[in-house]
């Protein structure tokens, strides 16, 4: 009698051959390309009005601890909007609103704690508004004064915004971003809790948005 393992090998070869030969055939997937603009268009500050696209930003803070080390958290929903006129900027302007209850820590009984009363009380207060009020421009980008509410409490604050780039593409459009960067005194707003050694008064506040052309 014959063997049989020949007809077995290619009772299983050939649907992996076949699938293969289909596989090689069939044709990549489309996807629009993301070519951005040429490099002396993204020198500077590009006007427009933009959109803060959340999934592309961040905004973190960091608080000494202990007098010992920069302890670090964020925000995870936030919106807004960025105006930029780069030939008036006093045109110019930025809105962002963030949810206090999305603070971040990764470390929830913490987490909890800071949506209390103690520090955001988040549920009587979920908004955390910066609004400018005033625009001008700077080595890096932008100048930024602006009114900062927190805790139902509107202090003035200002803030370096530096541009960090702008592209266009036919699968992400118009797009350009910014980096604000400034500080603030958490006292000032009525947020008491432990001020001193243990945990600083001093928060430092890091905007990272990317803004999409409406």
């Amino acid at each position: 009698m014959r063997s049989l393992a020949p007809l077995a090998a290619t009772l299983v070869l050939a649907p992996l051959a076949l699938l293969a030969a289909r596989t090689e055939a069939a044709p990549a997937a489309s996807v629009a390309p993301h070519t951005p603009v040429a490099t002396g268009a993204a020198e500077g500050p590009v006007s427009g009005a933009y959109q803060i696209d959340p999934v592309h930003s961040s905004l973190v803070f960091n608080v000494r601890h202990a007098d010992a080390s920069r302890f670090w958290g964020r925000f995870n929903a936030f919106s807004g909007s960025l105006t930029v006129d780069a030939d008036k900027p006093a045109a110019s302007s930025i809105v962002v609103e963030v949810q206090a209850e999305s603070i971040d820590t990764a470390n929830p009984g913490r987490d909890q704690h800071l949506r209390g009363p103690d520090f955001f009380n988040a549920k009587e207060f979920p908004l955390i508004v910066f609004d400018s009020t005033e625009v001008e421009r700077s080595d890096k980008g932008f100048r930024v004064k602006g009114e900062l509410t927190l805790l139902g409490v509107t202090q003035e604050v200002s803030a370096e915004a530096e541009f960090v780039g702008y592209s266009e593409s036919e699968r992400f459009k118009k797009r350009t971003g910014y980096e604000v960067r400034f500080e603030i005194q958490r006292s000032q707003f009525g947020m008491n809790y432990m001020v001193g050694p243990m945990l600083g008064d001093e928060v430092e506040l890091i905007f990272s948005l990317e803004g999409m052309a409406e």
